[in-house]
């Protein structure tokens, strides 16, 4: 049995935007996607909840992001002149507007991106702004109070892009942010391979990744591996028709792998969150035999927040090149 957290919030959310999107998606018109709002009314419990997890994911990334590359932490994380990409926001953007508030320039990508709603939007923002003004008076809420005003997501604060996780799918010059965030997102994606490749290309050189992934099956928490039992080509299909809401079954270690293979350098795993030992044990039998050779302790592991960073050599700038020529180095 699993104990679920705030942290389950998002992939709740993202699982019925998925789902609102598998009915929808052949119909014309405008809404697309976004007619999910038209369909889930928010409760103001609801929407504090929601603002809870995004401010607690923004704080997040934003402490980790400024650790990791030796920026001030307190008593608000700096990130000035840093540029952060994250991956799957999901349906608001509070979570990477916390990293703007810190200094931040940042985008957002994702398959599923949602655009401005009035009927939930507004809301949301008004109470993250409650919130975060309790929780950290000293931090800037200039960017939040123009989303607010001006009722959008402002392109000169926040660049946001629609696209699929495939080769050349993410749509950024390489070599753009220093550091690119997920929570909730890298489960979902079927070409992995290909998303850390574009994950490698588009970070700079000593940059970094900070990725929060939920290994579980998706269809039940309680049974978090229940999915591994499934022969691969059943899987595919079940994956593909559910627009990839029920995880893709990449474990830990392959993560891992595929990361180094695209020149993202492990810097540590930290694991998160463990199935009960009891229920490995029983379904171990089952699993598919790439699975059932896991060790028990890795099987255990079902979420975990993953650190990596680019190993690519930084080119020296135009005033490091013109002080090696007067050293007499070439």
């Amino acid at each position: 049995m699993i104990t679920t957290t705030v942290l389950d919030i998002k992939a709740n959310c993202q699982m019925i935007l998925r789902r609102i999107y598998r009915r929808f998606a052949g119909t014309k018109g405008t809404q697309g996607v976004h007619v999910y709002y038209a369909n889930c009314q928010h409760s103001d419990e609801r929407l504090r909840e929601e603002v809870e997890f995004s401010m607690a994911c923004g704080a997040e990334y934003a402490k980790h992001v400024a650790k990791e590359l030796r920026r001030p932490v307190k008593p608000i994380p700096d990130l000035s002149s840093l540029s952060v990409l994250e991956l799957g926001p999901g349906i608001n953007l509070g979570a990477i507007l916390f990293c703007a508030m810190a200094g931040a320039r940042v985008a957002v990508f994702d398959k599923y991106l949602v655009d401005w709603h009035s009927d939930y939007h507004p809301r949301f923002y008004s109470l993250l702004r409650e919130g975060l003004h309790r929780k950290y008076p000293t931090l800037d809420m200039t960017i939040l109070d123009l989303v607010t005003s001006e009722r959008c997501h402002p392109a000169e604060f926040i660049q946001m892009k629609r696209g699929d996780f495939v080769p050349g799918g993410i749509d950024f010059d390489d070599s753009l942010f220093d550091a690119v965030v997920s929570n909730a997102t890298l489960e979902h994606v079927t070409d992995v391979p290909s998303l850390c490749g574009e994950l490698g290309r588009i970070t700079r050189p000593g940059g970094i990744g900070i990725h929060q992934v939920d290994f579980r099956d998706h269809s039940s928490n309680e049974r978090p591996l229940e999915f591994l039992t499934i022969p691969d080509s059943t899987y595919a299909v079940s994956f593909a028709d559910g627009h990839g809401g029920r995880g893709n079954r990449v474990r830990p270690a392959d993560l891992i792998a595929e990361f180094e293979k695209a020149g993202l350098e492990l810097v540590r795993f930290e694991p998160n969150c463990f199935a009960d030992e009891t229920y490995v044990k029983a379904i171990r039998p089952s699993l598919l035999p790439r699975y059932a050779s896991t060790s028990l302790d890795d099987l255990r592991v079902v979420g975990g927040r993953l650190f990596v960073r680019s190993g690519k050599v930084r080119p020296h700038t135009s005033e490091e090149r013109q002080s090696g020529r007067a050293a007499g180095v070439r």
